[in-house]
């Protein structure tokens, strides 16, 4: 559903490395969840 992600339209250029840090953490959770509820539904769709 989501091709390219919307945070970095609107997100202002980072300036300090810990924000960095967030967005690559909110990358790495995001993919992280978005594999998951892929795998549930394939799970749910085999049962």
């Amino acid at each position: 559903m989501i091709s390219r992600p919307a945070t970095t339209r609107n997100c202002p250029p980072p300036l300090k490395p810990q924000s960095v840090k967030n967005s690559h953490r909110n990358v790495i959770s995001g993919s992280i969840l978005n594999a998951f509820l892929l795998i549930t539904h394939r799970m749910y769709k085999n049962f």
